[in-house]
């Protein structure tokens, strides 16, 4: 690897740094499932803030900035109050063109409402909704119910209302709405007490049962999202589904009980980090089972340090990996077993099925790392490896690379602390990635 100017970092050969924003402000964009740059290429989106190491509170601000990577200029645009540290204000640009109007979430007249604004008039649109994701028509976007979220999800939800009426183990009216984006219209598609009465566990009667992490497929025609429940020994259990957007053909993947970070890999098969069938999660259905045999080993689990040892044998006892699903079956094919060994940010490289971008969480020497996985030849590449000060480890404030492919598949953007401050940076990847692939 060579060294990146800073020196908290290193780069593989190939990888060269294109941009970073940079102080006196904290510069983030949240989560790995959208994109920060433009289908350009050259207009970075950002969350610029004042504020680090606690979360957001209700009061506080965070500017919605936009940076020229070629000429290092940057434009304030508008401002929110409705954002964290791990997916912002939802923040995106709006599909189809992905370059003429940008959409996130505020707060406005005491709700959590979507505003859309075009980028070359700045004229703004308010809607009567929040959005999380936006189907690549453009048309219509999914929502969870971000007062619910407060509860359960103190770091993936807003500060800016605490309505104690969405706090119970399964509140009605709760679930996932469908937006009209055209005509601002929305409607409750899926409700919580509907998934917690679908194959009902004992378990989901003893914590706060949520839905979140909706994405859409590449056509629109399908969404995933989980339903999440929290068990009697602090855990959480996680079910996989998908389902049309107006509520119809919902779908169950295999019930593991552990689904984390994924993405779609196409229009009908989808790439998640999961825990394979088996007994293990059996023993996690039932809340006997759970308290007897499993809390002292998942005790001992969390004190461990994360490493490659210790990760692989969390893999190997729990059966975890990154595995290929089928919508609408119960297909569950495993990939990278012996090398992909820790759950990550994944995505798909735009226009490939080739290459999977993704990261680790930092392991004991407060590093984390960006990885390339090609899964044609089954090679992996470190891409970066990044400094990740213990101030910000497994706290709400943390900050996760969350790598982002530019919509032209050589560009990556990462959320880091390695320079000392949290700041995005750019990187292009193709020369690293063609090195190793004869397809690109």
């Amino acid at each position: 690897m060579s060294y990146h100017p800073a020196k908290n970092s290193t780069l593989a050969l190939g990888v060269a740094p294109v941009f970073h924003t940079h102080g006196p402000q904290y510069h983030f964009f949240g989560y790995y499932d959208k994109s920060p740059m433009d289908a350009g290429g050259r207009r970075l989106l950002c969350h610029a803030v004042n504020f680090d190491l606690r979360l957001p509170r209700k009061d506080d601000v965070a500017e919605i900035g936009c940076w020229d990577i070629q000429t290092g200029q940057y434009q304030k645009i508008t401002a929110t109050r409705s954002f964290n540290w791990q997916q912002g204000a939802t923040l995106q640009w709006m599909p189809p063109d992905y370059f003429s109007r940008i959409i996130f979430n505020d707060f406005v007249d005491g709700d959590f409402r979507a505003v859309v604004v075009d980028m070359a008039s700045g004229r703004r649109r308010i809607l009567s909704n929040s959005i999380y994701s936006v189907s690549p028509t453009g048309k219509h976007a999914i929502t969870p119910n971000f007062r619910r979220l407060f509860f359960p999800r103190p770091a993936y939800s807003y500060a800016n209302i605490a309505d104690g009426k969405w706090n119970k183990v399964v509140p009605e009216a709760d679930g996932i709405s469908l937006i009209d984006l055209e005509t601002d219209t929305s409607r409750l598609i899926i409700t919580t007490r509907q998934m917690v009465e679908l194959g009902h566990q004992e378990t989901m009667d003893c914590g706060d049962n949520y839905l979140e992490h909706m994405m859409f497929n590449p056509n629109g025609t399908r969404f995933a999202f989980f339903h999440r429940w929290k068990l009697p020994n602090g855990g959480i259990r996680t079910r996989l589904y998908t389902v049309n957007p107006d509520g119809s053909g919902l779908h169950c993947f295999p019930d593991s009980g552990f689904y984390s970070h994924g993405c779609w890999r196409s229009n009908s098969q989808l790439l998640y980090w999961a825990r394979r069938t088996g007994a293990v999660s059996g023993f996690r259905n039932s809340k006997g089972m759970l308290e007897v045999l499993l809390n002292p080993l998942l005790k001992i689990n969390r004190m461990l340090p994360s490493s490659k040892i210790v990760n692989r044998i969390r893999s190997k006892l729990g059966a975890m990996s990154y595995c290929i699903l089928t919508d609408n079956t119960q297909d569950m094919i495993p990939l990278g077993l012996k090398t992909l060994s820790e759950n990550g940010h994944c995505s798909i490289r735009p226009g490939s099925e080739e290459w999977i971008l993704t990261d680790t969480y930092p392991n004991a020497r407060h590093r984390q790392q960006l990885l390339a996985y090609n899964t044609y030849s089954n090679r992996l590449l470190v891409l970066g490896d990044f400094h990740s000060p213990r101030t910000h480890a497994k706290t709400g404030h943390r900050c996760d690379l969350h790598p982002r492919w530019g919509h032209c598949g050589n560009k990556v953007c990462i959320d880091s602390l390695h320079d000392g401050t949290r700041q995005m940076y750019v990187y292009d990847v193709s020369e690293a990635l063609a090195a190793i692939s004869p397809n690109i």
